[in-house]
């Protein structure tokens, strides 16, 4: 299992903060993983956060310069599964799926129904 550390996960409008990442193999397009420090889990990286730093993908530039992004590709390093670990329990640690797109919609749905 390999670890990262990414100190820049851009989504959109909801959240510009540093993510953790795994992956098996650590290749494009495999199965990659985020920890939710809300929920406390693995979640499967649906957001495409590390295939986007493996090609250096930046959608702020213009086609066809969004990929290839050297400054992108760094914002992702290896780990120990240590580090990993530490950076699992620390506090500051704040990124969550529910923290992002529709998914923060339907929580704020969700916890309305509830009012």
């Amino acid at each position: 299992m390999k670890y990262y550390y990414i100190s820049v996960s851009w989504v959109p409008g909801y959240y510009s903060g540093p993510s953790l990442a795994k992956s098996e193999t650590g290749e494009l397009f495999s199965d990659h993983y985020l920890y939710d420090s809300l929920l406390k889990t693995w979640v499967q990286d649906r957001l495409h956060i590390v295939d986007d730093h493996i090609i250096g993908y930046d959608p702020s530039e213009e086609p066809p310069y969004r990929t290839g992004n050297t400054d992108i590709m760094e914002e992702m390093k290896e780990i120990t599964r240590d580090e990993a670990i530490k950076i699992m329990n620390d506090k500051n640690y704040k990124f969550s799926i529910l923290r992002t797109g529709p998914y923060e919609e339907i929580l704020k749905n969700i916890l309305e129904e509830f009012k």
